[in-house]
């Protein structure tokens, strides 16, 4: 037996999701303040090596064991990518790439060393961003 209900057009479900979010809009919109501040401090300096040393600390007192942890990964990671290298350049089999060699050693000074390596790399970038903000502080002034 066929069905008497009517089946709902793609055009009529477009206009009603269209007037829900119109609605959603206009009640999202009557729960806003009316007047938004605008004397938030404007950030001057980033400091992402320092909120990384924080981190690392709280994570290391959270989990005592996590640096031996990842020591061992990485000293599992260099030694399965030197032997795979090794293996590759005797049979002869992508000779020329070092580029997971390379990557499992870089992997593996960032498991054996988050205490150093992270902040040096965090350090660069915080000089290179606060740079950035002095230079557009100075154009804009």
């Amino acid at each position: 037996m066929p069905s008497t209900r009517p089946v709902p057009s793609a055009a009529g479900f477009v206009a009603w999701t269209i007037a829900a979010a119109f609605g959603f809009a206009a009640w999202i919109r009557s729960e806003l303040p009316t007047t938004l501040e605008t004397d938030m401090p404007t950030p001057l300096e980033v400091n992402l090596s320092g909120q990384w040393n924080t981190f690392w600390s709280t994570l290391k007192q959270a989990v005592p064991s996590l640096p031996t942890v990842l020591g061992m990964l990485a000293l599992i990671m260099v030694v399965c990518a030197i032997v795979m290298w090794v293996w590759g350049k005797r049979r002869n089999i992508r000779a020329g790439d070092n580029q997971i060699l390379l990557g499992a050693l870089a992997v593996g000074a960032l498991f054996a060393a988050p205490d150093i390596v992270l902040p040096i790399l965090l350090t660069i970038i915080d000089g290179v961003a606060n740079f950035a903000i002095r230079l557009a502080g100075n154009v804009v002034n």
